[in-house]
């Protein structure tokens, strides 16, 4: 809801919450449009499609960069013509309500606007409309990603007591560094 707490290194999804989509790859020159599930708030993303491209904030504040797990930056060639590594790859994001301004260094080649009507997310120069809405942008931190589809956990050992399962962790000794003798 506040650009100015954006930092390199968070964690992005450009998504259309109203739609139940997110960006995907760029094909075409255009990102793909992705079903999602969001909260009904649109306060967050419950269950993120596997095709959603997941962008890491780079650079700073008016020339920020967007990459991909690959690190590509997503770049502009000109207006609806998305790139990876292509073309101007720095952005400006401005946050008004829930919507996302994600403007393109070069001016002319647009900002991001998920398009209702022919399904995607792109740059244009056009205005918004009911057909063509301003984004929302998701953050997941700067150290996890926006969905984490697995998580790692202990190890456990189950032991049976009678006709009781206790599941207990399995904990692995620690030992302390062997000490030095001091002449």
């Amino acid at each position: 809801s506040d650009a100015s707490t954006l930092q390199s290194g968070d964690k992005l999804v450009i998504a259309s919450y109203a739609k139940d989509k997110v960006a995907g790859d760029i094909s075409s020159s255009i990102m793909s449009s992705n079903e999602s599930t969001f909260a009904t708030d649109g306060s967050e993303i419950t269950s993120l499609s596997d095709s959603a491209v997941i962008l890491t904030l780079g650079g700073t504040k008016d020339a920020w960069t967007l990459s991909n797990e690959s690190g590509q930056k997503l770049g502009a060639t000109a207006a609806k013509k998305l790139a990876w590594d292509g073309g101007t790859t720095t952005w400006s994001i401005s946050i008004s309500g829930d919507d996302a301004t994600i403007q393109n260094g070069t001016s002319s080649y647009g900002r991001f606007l998920y398009n209702v009507t022919s399904p995607r997310f792109t740059t244009y120069t056009s205005g918004t409309s009911t057909s063509m809405l301003l984004p929302n942008l998701y953050r997941g931190g700067t150290s996890v990603p926006v969905y984490a589809t697995s998580i790692s956990l202990p190890s456990i050992q189950t032991v049976y007591v009678g006709s009781t399962t206790q599941l207990t962790p399995t904990v692995e000794p620690h030992s302390a560094p062997a000490k030095k003798a001091v002449t």
